[in-house]
Order: C-alpha cells, then structure tokens, then sequence
C-alpha cells in the first residue's frame, strides 16, 4: 500500500506515535587498528505517544515507508514516516495492507 503523501498525524485520540533517539556509542580505531575513542552518535529505536497539542501544525511529508511492517499482531501492515514542520522528531503512522485504513 501506498501511504499518502501528506497526512494529518494526529490519531483518533487526538495524539501521535513519535519515534524517539536513544545514545550509541561507537568504537572509533586508527588506521592501524589500535583503539581511539568512543563517540556517541544517536539512533532511532523506539516510539512514545505524544498528545496532540504539541504540534502546532498536524501535517506531516512522507519520508520513507516499509510496506512489509507489523504492528502488535497484525503482521501485513504499511510502516509510514512523516517529518511535521516545527516537530524535533519523526513521527510513524502504521497502516492496514488490506483495507487501507489506518491503524494506529
């Protein structure tokens, strides 16, 4: 399925699932292998609801998708991801593969 390009974010219940960075540290070598430093560089890794009133605008611009994504049980689902102007972080949107509607 095909999500759209712009998309109210906002959920049934008046808030959206944003996708939150956790820290990484990574092994940094020399050339030579010998151990250098450890940097901290951050990843996205998990969601958090968030309630709508944070967003001053609810449109969000399609960045990436995964039409092979699950969402809790249902397996056949389409993982969106929009960007909202204004919003520090990305925010997902998961839809139903075979009706289309969405999810959560």
């Amino acid at each position: 399925m095909l999500p759209p390009t712009h998309l109210n974010v906002l959920d049934k219940h008046g808030g959206f699932t944003a996708i939150t960075k956790s820290p990484r540290y990574v092994k940094v070598c020399y050339s030579n292998g010998a151990f250098k430093e450890w940097n901290k560089e951050w990843q996205e890794c998990n969601t958090l609801w968030r309630p709508g009133n944070l967003l001053h605008d609810p449109t969000g611009q399609l960045q990436e998708f995964d039409e092979e994504s699950s969402y809790q049980l249902n397996y056949n689902t389409t993982k969106a991801i929009y960007k909202v102007k204004g919003y520090r972080f990305r925010i997902v949107v998961w839809f139903d593969n075979i009706t289309g509607q969405r999810i959560a």
